[in-house]
């Protein structure tokens, strides 16, 4: 009845020494050169290099707050600078006025 199913020692040879062939096809088909993973690993190091260099939270709140204090003295020394524009165009116009 299952007279099929009978293998000789040559059939199962030739079935295991091909299924070996198909799995190490198929490893190396999916698996990392070293060239790949020397390639990864350098940049990997450049990303943490990049990253150890960049400020933290503290940091940037700091820098943030510098910000503000440096947007409010530039906001007072443009009117200041309004003011001085004022009374210059006002002393001009006296002296233009006077030589009249």
């Amino acid at each position: 009845m299952f007279d099929f199913l009978k293998l000789g020692f040559a059939e199962v040879n030739w079935l295991v020494v091909t299924a070996i062939g198909i799995y190490g096809w198929v490893i190396k088909k999916y698996s990392a050169s070293a060239q790949e993973l020397a390639e990864l690993r350098v940049r990997v190091i450049q990303i943490e290099n990049s990253i150890k260099d960049m400020p933290s939270k503290e940091e940037l709140a700091e820098i943030e707050g510098d910000i503000k204090v440096l947007t409010a003295n530039i906001g007072s020394i443009a009117n200041s600078v309004e003011k001085v524009d004022k009374a210059v165009t006002r002393i001009e116009s006296h002296l233009i006025d006077k030589s009249k």
